[in-house]
């Protein structure tokens, strides 16, 4: 069953991108080609992260916010380092804990 799996995931892969099949060839003709192309799928899942990351940053307090509209208290301030932010302001605080922490959070949020 886990070989159907595998089989049938390789297969859907392939037709995204048919070119794989010739590069995996290609590999296992000289193994030591893994290497770098180990590297390269991991240049690209790393670059595909921070582009992610980096458009999320403009929008982040209509992501983190149950309601955008809200106020917070205390308020963020829009100029400023990070340190006024993220870890010292409690609502941010609050969703970057770990949930296993949370009820010790809410105890004590300092």
């Amino acid at each position: 069953e886990d070989t159907s799996i595998l089989l049938t995931s390789y297969q859907a892969i392939l037709k995204i991108e048919p070119r794989l099949e010739n590069v995996l060839e290609h590999i296992n003709e000289d193994p030591t080609r893994l290497d770098h192309f180990i590297k390269k799928i991991e240049d690209a899942m790393n670059g595909a992260r921070t582009d992610n990351t980096s458009s999320l940053k403009p929008a982040i307090l209509k992501y983190i916010l149950n309601n955008p509209d809200a106020n917070l208290d205390p308020k963020v301030p829009e100029t400023g380092t990070k340190a006024s932010r993220a870890f010292r302001h409690p609502v941010f605080a609050r969703h970057l804990c770990p949930i296993k922490k949370l009820t010790i959070f809410d105890r004590d949020p300092e």
